[in-house]
């Protein structure tokens, strides 16, 4: 289990999502709009994430953790390949990039984010949970500083279409892991959960 939970909390980062909201003005202004312009869509960004992620508030507990994790990385692995072909084909017209951005923003504020921050904390049994919380979450911040580092310099030398691609790809690969790793912890207190996951 210490093993899903640094991939919960590593693809949680490897998807993309601090790339998108530290360098969105960069990402905006490679489609060409005014720096203005890209400013106020950061601003859309950042209100979208807020509203998402009271709604996995709502949720987490009504549809679970697993479902809520499938849902959002299909939105996200959807909308960065439809970035990413618009970025290859150059088709920047109307609002197409900002609508796909707020979609894979609002797909990973109502289930990644907030979900990564409860499954790490239930997964690991009561004895040893401090300690293997606290390597997960040192393997996301690790992956959190390593995508943002690399990022800049992936979009300007390879472009928009590679970045959002690679992202793409992580969230199929993250899918397959939640769906053959990740285990459902609604409704079970972390004893219960504890006699399930050793036993497994």
């Amino acid at each position: 289990m210490l093993w899903t939970g640094i991939l919960i909390a590593v693809f949680s980062q490897i998807t993309g999502i601090n790339s998108i909201m530290y360098y969105a003005p960069m990402i905006f202004a490679k489609t060409g709009i005014g720096i203005n312009n890209a400013l106020l869509q950061t601003i859309a960004v950042g209100g979208v994430n807020l509203v998402f992620t009271f709604v996995a508030i709502r949720y987490i507990d009504k549809f679970g953790r697993k479902p809520l994790l499938i849902g959002g990385t299909v939105g996200m692995a959807v909308s960065l390949t439809v970035l990413a072909v618009s970025f290859y084909l150059e088709k920047f017209g109307g609002f197409v990039v900002l609508i796909f951005i707020l979609i894979y923003i609002a797909s990973f504020a109502a289930s990644l984010g907030p979900v990564t921050w409860v499954l790490i904390a239930e997964i690991y049994p009561n004895k040893l949970r401090s300690e293997a919380m606290s390597v997960a979450v040192v393997f996301l911040w690790a992956s959190t500083f390593l995508v943002s580092l690399t990022f800049p310099y992936i979009l300007s030398t390879f472009g928009g279409d590679t970045a959002f691609m690679m992202f793409a790809v992580m969230c199929i690969i993250y899918l397959v892991i939640i769906l053959r790793k990740v285990p459902e912890t609604k409704g079970r207190s972390l004893e219960e959960l504890e006699r399930i996951l050793i036993k497994d």
